[in-house]
């Protein structure tokens, strides 16, 4: 196993896992019949996509010596447990959807940190501080617009 990988790799594979959370939102789209839960779902996909962009960005606004740095991270650790849910995909409430989109949204936000923490390198702790400063406002906006459906 592999615990090295660049930052362009690590960049490359979050930006693949918010497609995937992307993908996983729209499939639980197709299971409901909740119109409050398709806007919530709606919004986080939008959310998703947002993130998968700014990765791009953060990969193209980069310079090489920071992508091509090292920083420890087990890419083949499973995240599979993110996308583990335990109600009826097909009576899914507002709750649940929020619960899975604080856990999303913690999950990249312990990642960034830790990974912050965990370098000394000064160019990458601060594209991991941005990272993690960009992941709470987003959270914070996208907690905002999940709220505003809540009270329709």
């Amino acid at each position: 196993m592999n615990n090295f990988s660049t930052v362009y790799d690590f960049l490359l594979h979050n930006q693949k896992l918010h497609a995937r959370i992307a993908e996983f939102y729209r499939a639980l789209q197709l299971e409901t019949s909740d119109e409050r839960v398709n806007m919530l779902l709606t919004i986080l996909v939008k959310h998703e996509l947002a993130l998968l962009n700014s990765m791009r960005n953060y990969i193209e606004q980069a310079n090489n010596n920071t992508l091509d740095t090292y920083v420890q991270f087990d890419r083949e650790k499973s995240v599979e447990n993110l996308f583990s849910v335990d109600f009826d995909r097909s009576d899914i409430s507002t709750d649940n959807v929020e619960h899975l989109a604080h856990r999303f949204d913690q999950y990249f936000s312990e990642l960034y940190d830790g990974m912050s923490t965990a370098t000394e390198n000064e160019q990458v702790t601060e594209l991991f501080d941005n990272l993690c400063q960009y992941i709470s406002e987003e959270k914070k906006r996208v907690s905002k617009d999940l709220n505003s459906v809540q009270d329709m």
